[in-house]
């Protein structure tokens, strides 16, 4: 029974991770796609997945809201990876003087989601209650199967 367990967990998790990435597609959030290939499933026990994302994952949905300070090397870094791969450019200024003026006003404004209050299509349908309970009767169905199993080969 361990093994059919760790089979519906093992799909659940893979599942949930080609949802994400699926939603992220849908609403045009793959610039270039490296954060779509950060998101992983693993079993980490027989009767445990984990899927696992950055933790930056969930401003797919909320949006970044202001900072305090405006010196995010890291930030700066994304955002001109982002630039590139989007080819944005303000009129005059370079690439990389767009990706500071971005971070800048995101530092000071947050960005643009943030403002309009978020959304739920991409990671919350993967990780909704219908899907978890749903998994859960799979394995509950399955328990009652076996336990049927072996009470009909004991008599």
């Amino acid at each position: 029974m361990s093994n059919a367990i760790t089979q519906i967990l093992s799909k659940y998790g893979e599942n949930t991770v080609s949802i994400i990435r699926g939603n992220m597609a849908r609403a045009g959030q793959n610039a270039t796609g490296n954060t779509s290939a950060s998101i992983q499933s693993e079993m980490i026990t027989n009767n445990r997945v984990q899927v696992t994302a950055p933790s930056y994952v969930y401003a797919l949905e909320t949006g970044r809201k202001p900072r305090e300070s405006t010196k995010n090397s890291d930030l700066k870094s994304k955002i001109l990876t982002w630039v590139k791969a989007k080819s944005i450019r303000f009129d005059g200024l370079t690439q990389e003087q767009t990706a500071n003026s971005i971070t800048y006003l995101i530092n000071k404004r947050g960005t643009k989601l943030f403002r309009q209050g978020g959304r739920n299509d991409i990671i919350t349908p993967a990780l909704s209650e219908e899907r978890i309970e749903k998994v859960l009767k799979e394995i509950a169905d399955l328990q009652v199967k076996v336990f049927a199993d072996v009470f009909d080969s004991s008599k």
